[in-house]
């Protein structure tokens, strides 16, 4: 199930909590004890504007449509924010869903692909990267409507990365979202609101 009620979620992050626990064990954690049973997710292949990162933020319309966009795809329903649109305080929480995971990063976060329940994956199955129906991912969905930046782990199997290359390629010829007004390439930096309210760039930079 996943679980946003008294967290502050992303378009690349969420909090997953597993029906059997012990499936977390396939992972290689990094010794860290009393692992919360909500974990928090790194969503693989995408990089969604911020809504928050050490008190900064990226332009809220992008950033809040990525997040809503997973909340709708995930049927999660958001009744009510804090006032700086950093933390969800009520929601209906717990939609039932699968991830499909190989590794966790470095802050003991699994790289997961996020599906709903509705998907036909069997609970703890080991799958081959092209069994894994990938376009039917939250993943796959937010860079295909153009609401983030492409973000490719070291591991990611190539027929997956070149299906993610496609759509991203698909969504950025048709100036899709974020690719409408994206200014990686260059931009001037007159104040740190020029990045949280004017521009918009890769989030990494």
């Amino acid at each position: 199930t996943f679980h946003v009620k008294g967290y502050s979620p992303d378009g690349d992050s969420i909090r997953f909590r597993a029906d059997n626990e012990s499936h977390w064990d396939f992972f290689k954690w990094s010794g860290k004890k009393n692992r919360p049973k909500n974990v928090q997710l790194r969503i693989e292949s995408i990089d969604a504007l911020e809504t928050h990162y050490e008190g900064y933020s990226q332009p809220a319309a992008f950033a809040l449509a990525a997040l809503e966009t997973m909340l709708e795809f995930l049927n999660i329903k958001v009744k009510s924010y804090n006032l700086s649109f950093t933390k969800i305080t009520d929601a209906q929480d717990g939609a039932p869903g699968f991830i499909a995971a190989s590794e966790v990063d470095g802050f003991d976060r699994p790289i997961s692909f996020a599906f709903t329940d509705k998907i036909d994956l069997k609970d703890g199955a080991e799958l081959a990267p092209d069994k894994l129906p990938v376009k039917k991912s939250f993943n796959y969905q937010l860079a295909k409507e153009g609401l983030a930046y492409p973000c490719f782990y070291y591991g990611l199997d190539p027929s997956i990365l070149k299906e993610f290359q496609k759509t991203v390629k698909t969504a950025r010829d048709a100036r899709r979202g974020i690719w409408a007004i994206d200014r990686t390439k260059g931009f001037t930096f007159w104040h740190p609101k020029t990045i949280r309210e004017d521009v918009i760039i890769l989030p990494k930079l």
